[in-house]
């Protein structure tokens, strides 16, 4: 489709100097392959996903090896919490480009058995991260998911991390350019999507049994937008913002999703009462006496 538009346009200059006439200009036509979403993970798929990777981490044939299915771990993490895309917009990131926040709040959790409130302190960890990729340089916000998952690889790289309330505060500073998503070694992880298909067949994860297709990391993406959009509700202006991508395009592939998101509405419980409610007829709508009768002629 790219090389047909350039063309057409190589064949539009032809014309205007006068070396084709208008009536015998080609025209070069290419619909192209409709796009499919890929497959996506459910939730109980995505939990038994994140619950066995200790395990699998710890059965690598050696220390290089352990510790690249580590980082794997902690980008699958990232990629969760965030739907950033699983290309060179995620993987290049640099640790300047990383801001954590934290905004500490205190929640109840029921009562113990003095009937005392029980209180549950929560640091409110987020990040704000920019990352350059199709949409130029937006800034997408991780939840406490991704400031954990980039604090165990800051642990395995550096020798100074930080600690709470500061999690990454010698690694994650405005002079940092190493990339974010790398081993000790700094070398790129270009096996890494082969790894995640390794994973995933060995964890019976690697075909999705409602589309019979193969998941990759780009599923992980799609599974983000599809809980947030089912689950949380997040509305979708500020969806595309976060995904990177326009309103258009969520509506496009996502469309699907807005009658799981309406269920309760769909539902029409509060129609239902409305109609079974008892009460008078207005006056306007009750049958005339001239009409009752006719009616009980015919």
């Amino acid at each position: 489709m790219t090389q047909n538009v350039a063309l057409n346009r190589v064949i539009d200059e032809a014309v205007i100097r006068g070396f084709l006439v208008q009536a015998n200009k080609p025209v070069l036509k290419e619909k192209g392959k409709k796009s499919e979403r890929h497959a996506d993970f459910s939730a109980t798929e995505l939990k038994a996903l994140l619950n066995s990777f200790d395990d699998w981490i710890e059965r690598g044939r050696d220390e290089d090896s352990k510790e690249l299915r580590a980082l794997m771990r902690d980008y699958v993490h990232a990629l969760v919490d965030t739907g950033a895309r699983p290309d060179d917009e995620s993987l290049n990131m640099k640790w300047k480009q990383v801001k954590v926040s934290i905004k500490p709040r205190v929640a109840e959790d029921g009562v113990d058995e003095h009937g005392e409130l029980i209180e549950m302190h929560d640091l409110g960890l987020s990040c704000e991260l920019t990352v350059t990729g199709k949409t130029g340089s937006p800034t997408m916000l991780g939840m406490e998911r991704t400031v954990r998952a980039m604090q165990r690889i800051a642990q395995r790289n550096y020798k100074a991390v930080g600690t709470v309330p500061e999690p990454l505060k010698h690694v994650a500073t405005s002079k940092n350019n190493d990339y974010v998503f790398r081993t000790k070694a700094k070398a790129k992880p270009t096996s890494i999507q082969k790894l995640f298909g390794s994973y995933l067949e060995e964890h019976n994860l690697l075909v999705d049994p409602k589309t019979e297709r193969n998941r990759v990391f780009c599923s992980l993406r799609h599974t983000y937008a599809t809980l947030m959009l089912t689950n949380d509700g997040v509305p979708i202006h500020a969806h595309a913002k976060q995904m990177g991508t326009s309103v258009l395009m969520i509506e496009r592939h996502y469309s699907h999703l807005k009658v799981v998101q309406a269920i309760d509405q769909l539902r029409g419980e509060e129609t239902r009462k409305l109609l079974k409610a008892g009460g008078a007829i207005d006056t306007l709508y009750v049958a005339k006496p001239e009409q009752r009768s006719k009616a009980s002629q015919s």
